[in-house]
């Protein structure tokens, strides 16, 4: 007999403190990140009296840094497996086989 699980409520997920941390880590991470941006392109525009494709050049690189300096996740989006999970995976297989790993 097999048990069907239920998805977890939103009540079952927040009353865990660390999911509680995570998910408020990343709230202030995210709402961090709009206030950057829109302060730059509020410069820009106010201050600098920059154009529309000022801002929008603006707006395609703070989305693109990422990428191309290789910030945390972006190889998980890109790839689907985060970085160095084929590490652990051979020392896994390598201690099951019997093998020493280095």
């Amino acid at each position: 007999m097999s048990e069907t699980r239920r998805p977890a409520s939103a009540k079952a997920l927040f009353s865990q403190t660390g999911f509680r941390t995570l998910w408020l880590a990343r709230f202030v991470s995210v709402f961090g990140d709009f206030l950057a941006i829109f302060g730059v392109i509020s410069r820009i525009t106010f201050r600098l009296h920059g154009s529309t494709t000022d801002v929008a050049l603006v707006i395609v690189v703070s989305f693109l840094r990422p990428l191309f300096l290789g910030a945390p996740g972006v190889e998980l989006a890109m790839t689907g497996r985060a970085a160095g999970c084929n590490a652990h995976r051979d020392a896994v297989s390598q201690k099951r086989l019997g093998r020493r790993t280095v």
